[in-house]
C-alpha cells in the first residue's frame, strides 16, 4: 500500500472514532507511524557462558529491543521468576 494510501485507510478509521480520538489527542497523543519491519544492524553475538548470550544490535529510530527478542527467542518457555 502506497503512504498516501496508508493515510487515507487511516483517516477513514479515525474518522469512524472522533470521541476517542479527541480523547486521546486532549492528552497529547501525536499520531506516528512505524515501519511493518524492523531490520537490526550490526548484529553482534558472544556467548558468554554454556547457555548465556549477549546480543549486541542497532534500531532505526522507533525501533523497539523487546521486538527483535521476541521474534528470536520464546519466552513462553522460560520462567524468569524461579530463576534465581
Amino acid at each position: 500500500m502506497a503512504v498516501a494510501e496508508a493515510a487515507k485507510f487511516e483517516q477513514s478509521v479515525i474518522d469512524q472514532y472522533p470521541e476517542m480520538t479527541d480523547f486521546l489527542e486532549a492528552r497529547g497523543l501525536k499520531m506516528s507511524r512505524r515501519a511493518l519491519r524492523l531490520l537490526p544492524k550490526t548484529i553482534e553475538m558472544c556467548w558468554l557462558e554454556e547457555n548465556v548470550v549477549e546480543l549486541k544490535f542497532s534500531l532505526p529510530a522507533g525501533g523497539y529491543a523487546t521486538s527483535v527478542l521476541t521474534e528470536l527467542f520464546n519466552f513462553k518457555e522460560f520462567d524468569f521468576k524461579n530463576q534465581r
